[in-house]
């Protein structure tokens, strides 16, 4: 049971992984470009892109909290920082990764209606 809840999770996130980076961008004119050009940003980066060349930018990452029920967030104020880029430039799409290497407990997250709940109010904390 615990092998096939993990691997609905699994098809579930590539899923949605898949939908967010294949779902063409909209102008302000409502006119669907062709181009979606994303810039992966990791959380130790001091690098910090143009925003100018890009539709979207995905952040690394934040990772399911030990007890299960949010977000813990590596170098928020990073986060903030690209998050900030879409004040000069509406038309960016700024994502989260949540996972990355051995971050473990999304399975966990998921298994429980309670912690999703809670994680999905988390994740609102955070977008807003």
């Amino acid at each position: 049971m615990e092998y096939k809840l993990k691997s609905i999770c699994s098809q579930a996130f590539t899923v949605l992984l898949l939908t967010l980076l294949l779902y063409p961008s909209v102008s302000r004119a409502g006119v669907k470009n062709k181009k979606v050009v994303i810039a992966y940003v990791t959380s130790w980066s001091k690098v910090m892109p143009d925003p100018t060349y890009l539709t979207h930018i995905n952040y690394a990452f934040a990772h399911v909290s030990d007890s299960f029920d949010g977000l813990r967030i590596d170098n928020e104020s990073r986060l903030k920082a690209i998050a900030d880029l879409k004040k000069t430039h509406p038309h960016l799409k700024v994502l989260l990764s949540v996972g990355g290497w051995g971050s473990g407990r999304f399975s966990e997250m998921a298994a429980d209606k309670s912690n999703r709940k809670k994680f999905a109010q988390d994740c609102l904390r955070v977008v807003r």
